[in-house]
């Protein structure tokens, strides 16, 4: 007759007798830890859920900054309705490898709502570097402080708006499993200062 069969639980790695093969966890609730960060994951960090579709309460504070001339990270549902869009994969452009500056038809505002997945600093690095007199640009990315990609995004940032409440993108039901931030780079002081009128009511912006 064989002994009691011990395993570790795969969330807290206790030991415990395992009642059949393919037991894993040691209790219910180490079960429920499991599924919710799998669900994290999922939501947040997965390269198959990226895009996150941005809202009118954004855009339309967006406007109020300035016309949104480009929009590098379209896609053919959006709101964002940029004078030029561009749509990656198989039909259309890939954003991250165009010239921003020299695909923007005049002054106004690039508006990006990058993919959230590994790429983000890529795409954010060349918020930075797309700047110029007359052409600003604005993001929305997750508040992600403790993110390398954050901490250098800061670092060249104009304003930044901690979005107080969670972001309902189109097509969500609930509010966003993150917190979202908005993020200014600019070289005109106006465009700092009409940003910070059109997002003081629903965020904390300050000069990073």
């Amino acid at each position: 007759m064989r002994g009691p069969r011990y395993v570790r639980c795969a969330t807290c790695r206790a030991r415990f007798t395992a009642a059949r093969s393919t037991a894993r966890y040691c209790k219910p609730y180490c079960r429920l830890a499991a599924h919710r960060k799998r669900a994290r994951r999922s939501v947040h960090f997965s390269s198959e859920n990226e895009r996150w579709r941005t809202p009118a309460v954004v855009l339309d504070r967006v406007r109020l900054v300035g016309p949104i001339i480009l929009d590098p990270c379209g896609a053919p549902d959006s709101l964002v309705r940029a004078t030029v869009e561009f749509y990656g994969g198989e039909i259309g452009v890939d954003g991250l490898s165009c010239s921003w500056r020299l695909e923007a038809p005049g002054e106004g505002i690039v508006f990006v709502n990058p993919p959230y997945g590994r790429n983000i600093g890529a795409w954010l690095e060349k918020c930075a570097a797309t700047v110029e007199p007359g052409l600003s640009v604005i993001a929305l990315p997750p508040a992600r402080p403790g993110s390398r990609w954050w901490q250098a995004m800061c670092s060249t940032a104009t304003r930044l708006c901690f979005w107080h409440q969670r972001i309902k993108f189109i097509g969500a039901k609930t509010g966003a499993p993150f917190p979202s931030a908005v993020v200014l780079w600019t070289r005109e002081d106006d465009v700092a200062e009409r940003f910070r009128e059109a997002f003081s009511d629903v965020g904390r912006v300050v000069a990073p």
